[in-house]
């Protein structure tokens, strides 16, 4: 029998501190590294841009974790990466930026953020991202020059977010679905004990007392 993990969603007190650029992303899209002639293979000259861009976060996508007491799934919901992407501008943390989520680094930060709005159209598609609808893409300026050299060397693959998440669990909603169904068969179990009391079906009770149908309200 397969083991059944648990999955959160990220809720809205959330934030992001920190983008970090690391060699395996969790959220598993690496960026692309563009030159001022967005050449496929970037090379190093006085005229280069020296920008990575790539998605921060993505809406809706199961993100594993382990923390070595329980394994778990975490979800960025749409709502959550829009307030986070915005105070993440708002505090002026586009400096807050590490290499794999270890050693700050100075001279890379975010210089573009934004939300994709349609994905077809989006500068996410034109740069040959394949993103959904609230993906948060980020645009990182990277000076430094130890750090471009393993961005080029495809050391350094992608962005991950350092946040304080609040996690709910989904299947909050799932038990007041489940909760409703439950209701509806102990109403319907009610009713054909009392059919059977009275020895008859419910055609019969129906059309012998002329029973309107009625909606029943439970409190919860």
């Amino acid at each position: 029998m397969a083991k059944k993990i648990k999955k959160y969603k990220v809720g809205l007190d959330s934030e992001t501190y920190k983008i970090s650029m690391v060699s395996e992303p969790a959220i598993e899209v690496d960026y692309v590294a563009l030159s001022k002639q967005d050449e496929v293979q970037v090379k190093l000259s006085s005229d280069e841009r020296h920008i990575c861009y790539g998605p921060a976060l993505i809406p809706n996508k199961d993100i594993y974790r382990n923390n070595g007491e329980q394994e778990f799934y975490i979800n960025f919901t749409e709502e959550s990466i829009v307030k986070m992407s915005q105070e993440f501008m708002k505090n002026y943390k586009q400096h807050e930026v590490n290499l794999q989520h270890e050693q700050d680094v100075e001279e890379v930060y975010v210089c573009e953020s934004w939300i994709v709005e349609d994905p077809y159209r989006d500068k996410a598609n034109a740069l040959g991202f394949n993103v959904p609808k609230n993906t948060w893409m980020v645009g990182m300026k990277v000076n430094n020059i130890d750090t471009w050299e393993r961005v080029k060397s495809g050391e350094l693959k992608g962005f991950s977010v350092e946040s304080a998440i609040h996690l709910e669990e989904f299947n909050k909603v799932e038990n007041n679905d489940n909760m409703e169904v439950e209701n509806e068969t102990f109403w319907a179990k009610l009713k054909n004990v009392l059919f059977e009391a009275l020895g008859k079906n419910e055609e019969e009770v129906v059309e012998e007392h002329k029973i309107e149908p009625t909606n029943i309200e439970l409190e919860e």
